[in-house]
């Protein structure tokens, strides 16, 4: 069964609920298609790759069974939509985020490092990204993770600004948060 966390989020007319899906590691491997594309978009340097797909599939099935490693998915009520292969019935994926487990040998304990988070277009600006990185770090602590660190595109304001607004520090390498609270 899927922890399921509802917010409220912004849209143009009204509020909507979205509900924030952590994906149990056997379903992961069905947004591997969509995780491939979200990457491309937001390392858009990177070369087209027809095998990118099919080694995120691997790659994800592998290393989803660690504390650190979550895969959340922000799902919209969308009565028109039809029910798909991650979304059922009346529910569109609008945002998605990927944190993968990393030990640091160096650094020590057990820190997740978020790969990807990313929102459609259309559903920009609402609120979204902020919802889904505030459950990603309920989740996480509750894990016993210590810290999450970020990769964030350069240039990229206004991922950066959910970040910073969260308490992410910036670092020479990524962003950083500690989840051990008052430290």
């Amino acid at each position: 069964m899927a922890a399921v966390a509802e917010r409220g989020i912004r849209t143009d007319a009204s509020s909507v609920k979205a509900r924030i899906v952590a994906i149990s590691p056997e379903r992961v491997p069905l947004y591997a298609g969509w995780l491939a594309a979200c990457f491309a978009e937001v390392y858009s340097e990177m070369d087209p790759d027809a095998g990118l797909e099919s080694r995120l599939a691997e790659l994800l099935s592998r290393s989803m069974r660690g504390k650190g490693s979550l895969l959340l998915v922000s799902e919209l009520v969308d009565p028109a939509a039809p029910a798909t292969a991650t979304a059922p019935a009346g529910y569109v994926d609008a945002a998605v985020l990927l944190a993968i487990e990393h030990s640091d040998p160096i650094l020590g304990g057990e820190v997740s490092w978020l790969r990807l988070l990313y929102t459609r277009a259309p559903y920009r600006s609402r609120g979204l990204a902020s919802a889904m990185l505030a459950r990603a770090e309920e989740v996480l602590r509750a894990r016993g993770v210590t810290a999450i660190r970020a990769d964030v595109v350069y240039g990229d304001d206004a991922v950066m600004g959910v970040f910073e607004r969260r308490g992410y520090v910036r670092g020479r390498m990524a962003l950083g948060h500690t989840l051990l609270g008052d430290v």
